[in-house]
Parts: structure tokens; C-alpha cells; sequence
């Protein structure tokens, strides 16, 4: 019979701190952040396996949390105009962010820094009303695109924005955080989470669990940006409006704050969380251990010979 069973457990559970943030408008296309793949990963599970032979497995686990700051950042900013004709539209988008890209010289950023995606072109319609008959007329043509500012410090985005507002810019999408060597950093994980693994090993050998390991059965390596941890939420308090036929709400603010993944989650947990948001880069493991015992029996189990003919 196939049973599962919990020899050790560790569990952390704790609210992460918030700081503060650079994202943009997507935010408000987003709901709850994602959660880590794997956190709190337990010492030692027990799995019973193969039936008739009742050989025990084991697995150790462990999770990893890298504090990393960006090596470069891209700054995206949507402009749209309307034109009398598609050309026009056009023309007035482009004159708009050359206006843009022209300003952004006087900081360091190179004209190479910047791309301008088109996005879309269609014509605009509108109504003209007479009596109770509404008549749709072309009315002209609008242009979408969009720019994306590479820069190398977060504090370059304050002028970025700036030089966006003088231009007629004020559509901030996005702010991508960029890590240049994703593979070095998951090599760095990988070998962390392995030492927490040997760890847990030597734990059990105080416990006088005798293990051997066999294969990595699981891992998953996981980047984080601040645009994916952001929360939102509401705070005021009203009064009972229940027996009116007609309420008129004030509009409500919402609030959006940046919260980092919780280090006490984590078996551990590298750099410290400063106060500008970062990268979060996390790795689990999932390691199968047999007794040695098992091994041995296994490995000397004689082949059986074929069946006469």
C-alpha cells in the first residue's frame, strides 16, 4: 500500500515588507502577485514505493532567494494622435516623440538607446445626432505607437518622464527590469540550494537517518520583477445608504504598493532587501534519497537467468 508520511517539517509563514517602486500603467491590468513556486521547503518526506519489494524513498528539498539589483532598465511610453487623414496622424506621432527622443540627449541617452514600435492605425468615427436619428460619420484617422528608453540607474527615470511630460508624453506603460547573465545567476542558486540540501543531509544523520542521494527529481529557477509583485487596495470607511433609492458614491483612490518576496519563506535567503525595489531570483530542489542499504541490495540483486527454451 502506498503511503506518505511527514518525518520532519519546517514552516515559516510571515508578511513580506513593502518599499518603494517604479512600475507604470500596467498595473492597473493586474491582479494578486504570483506566489514562489516552492517556499518553505520541508526537511525530510518519507514516500513507500514498489510493493512487492516495499523499498523506501526519500526526498530533501530546498529553496533559494537571490536580492538582485538590475543591470539596465527599459522604459516604455505610449503616444497616440488623431489626424484628419492616416498621414497626418501619423506625422503628428512623429513629431511628438522626436520631440522626445531629442531631449532625452542631454542626460546620456543615446538615440541607439531608444526604439519606436508601431502599434496600430484605424480610423475614428463619431456620431451626428439630428432629431432621433444618430448618423455615424468618419471624423479621421489615429496613429498608436510606442517608445521604449533603455538607461542604465533608476534615477535616469525621473528625468526620462520629465523630458515625456514637456513633450505631451504621459502614458508610462512599463519599466522592464533587465538581468544580464540569468544563467550565472541560476549557477549561483543552484549551488546554494545544494549546500542547504547537504545540510539537511547531515541533519539527518544526527537523527541517525542513513541516506544516500540518487537523483534531483525537481528544480525550477524563477526571476521576479517589481512590475509582478505589486498588491492594491482601497481604505476608507462609509456610512449605510440601505432605504435610499438613489446614492451618489465619491470616487474612491486606489492604492498599489510594491511587496517583496519574504526571506523567511526561503531556506536562504542572499543580499539584503534595501529600500529601491529589486529582482527577485528564486530556485528549488527537490533531491531523492534511498538508504544505503537499499542501494547495495539493489545493485547485487543477481540478473535472473532466461527461462529454458
Amino acid at each position: 500500500m502506498k503511503r506518505t508520511f511527514l518525518i520532519v517539517g519546517i514552516l515559516f509563514c510571515a508578511w513580506a515588507i513593502s518599499f518603494g517602486q517604479v512600475t507604470g500603467n500596467q498595473i492597473y491590468n493586474q491582479g494578486n502577485p504570483p506566489a514562489p513556486y516552492r517556499t518553505s521547503a520541508s526537511y525530510l518526506t518519507s514516500t513507500e514505493v514498489n510493493n512487492s519489494d516495499s523499498v523506501q524513498v526519500y526526498f530533501l528539498e530546498s529553496s533559494v532567494l537571490l536580492n538582485l539589483k538590475a543591470d539596465e532598465f527599459n522604459a516604455v511610453f505610449g503616444v497616440a494622435k488623431e489626424g484628419k487623414t492616416a498621414l497626418e496622424s501619423e506625422q503628428n506621432v512623429d513629431r511628438q516623440i522626436d520631440q522626445f527622443v531629442s531631449s532625452l540627449s542631454a542626460f546620456g541617452v543615446q538615440t541607439s538607446d531608444t526604439y519606436v514600435d508601431f502599434i496600430t492605425q484605424n480610423p475614428v468615427y463619431e456620431f451626428d445626432a439630428q432629431g432621433k436619428t444618430a448618423k455615424e460619420n468618419l471624423l479621421g484617422y489615429q496613429t498608436k505607437k510606442n517608445v521604449s528608453v533603455r538607461f542604465k540607474t533608476d534615477a535616469f527615470l525621473r528625468q526620462i518622464t520629465n523630458a515625456a511630460n514637456q513633450a505631451g508624453i504621459y502614458d508610462l506603460i512599463k519599466v522592464d527590469y533587465v538581468i544580464a547573465n540569468q544563467q550565472d545567476v541560476k549557477m549561483k542558486l543552484m549551488e546554494e540550494a545544494i549546500k542547504a540540501v547537504k545540510k539537511k543531509e547531515e541533519m539527518g544523520s544526527l537523527l541517525g537517518i542513513k541516506l544516500k542521494p540518487v537523483a534531483v527529481v525537481q528544480d525550477n529557477f524563477q526571476v521576479y520583477t517589481p512590475n509582478e509583485l505589486y498588491r492594491t487596495y482601497q481604505a476608507y470607511e462609509t456610512g449605510d445608504t440601505s432605504g435610499y433609492k438613489k446614492v451618489v458614491e465619491k470616487r474612491k483612490p486606489t492604492t498599489s504598493y510594491y511587496q517583496a518576496l519574504n526571506p523567511s519563506d526561503f531556506d536562504v535567503s542572499i543580499n539584503p532587501i534595501g529600500l529601491e525595489p529589486i529582482v527577485q531570483c528564486t530556485y528549488y530542489v527537490r533531491v531523492k534519497y534511498m538508504p544505503p542499504a537499499t542501494i547495495l541490495r539493489s545493485e547485487i540483486m543477481p540478473t535472473p537467468s532466461p527461462s529454458p527454451k
